[in-house]
């Protein structure tokens, strides 16, 4: 049994290691474009590559809402697609030639879109 003036020091630790835990999964969420391939995940669980080849289409989304996939992380949407999300804001969908959709959150969506959608252009030549 804890002694009163232990119990809130350990409640303390146990809420101060929630929140570095959380911060730490979160920063090894990732989305890389690579020189033959997307990267996407949350590292090391789930990581997803996709070659180019295998991406029918790529595009923005303004805005994703965390309340609509009751809360973050890894999510599976009404339509069945994957959702990678942390916090609400701009995202970005990838189609596959198998009909496999993902949307993964992103500040940077739009740069990562075009990105894409370059190597796709030039992966075939």
């Amino acid at each position: 049994m804890l002694s009163g003036s232990t119990q809130p020091i350990l409640i303390a630790f146990v809420v101060i290691g929630t929140y570095v835990s959380i911060g730490v999964i979160v920063s090894f969420s990732f989305i890389g474009v690579k020189d033959k391939h997307v990267s996407l995940g949350l590292f090391p669980f789930g990581v997803r590559r996709f070659s180019y080849p295998k991406i029918s289409k790529v595009e923005y989304v303004e805005h994703v809402d965390t309340s609509d996939y009751l809360g973050g992380g890894w999510k599976l949407g009404q339509d069945r697609s994957t959702v990678i999300l942390w916090k609400s804001g701009p995202a970005l969908k990838i189609e596959l030639t198998s009909g496999k959709r993902y949307i993964v959150q992103s500040d940077g969506a739009a740069m990562l879109v075009e990105a894409t959608k370059k190597k796709i252009a030039t992966s075939g030549s």
